[in-house]
């Protein structure tokens, strides 16, 4: 094969690489469109450690997780198979408070938890 030919095949690759991750709507392949993230968000002046317990609809525990954040700062690392039943979250200081999954938005699947910890409490909404 010449040099030319290589070069064209790698680049053909690299844009068919490319554009699988953009391919990842509900159902796509890289399956985030049907995962649940789980984003916490520490709106204190703090330093906060944060407990997250997300239970499937069997009864068993898809995530225990503690994070510990910055004051004003979010985390995205965290995601679960879409099976969510309920979530807890509780930080020191701050208090703790459970939710029933009963997203408000419809995404097709997988609507992610957002978990805002303030001075007054902990409080959750739903995303796409």
């Amino acid at each position: 094969m010449n040099r030319r030919r290589l070069l064209e095949s790698a680049a053909s690759l690299g844009a068919l690489g490319a554009l699988a991750g953009c391919a990842s709507g509900p159902g796509g392949p890289s399956g985030e469109g049907t995962e649940v993230e789980i984003i916490p968000s520490n709106q204190t002046d703090e330093r906060r450690e944060v407990t997250v317990e997300v239970e499937a609809t069997d009864g068993t525990l898809l995530l225990n997780h503690t994070y510990d954040m910055d004051p004003g700062t979010s985390d995205e690392s965290r995601g679960v198979e879409n099976d969510v039943a309920a979530v807890r979250a509780s930080s020191p200081g701050v208090g703790e408070a459970s939710t029933e999954y009963n997203p408000d938005v419809d995404c097709g699947g997988g609507e992610d938890v957002q978990i805002r910890v303030a001075p007054e409490g902990i409080t959750f909404a739903y995303s796409c």
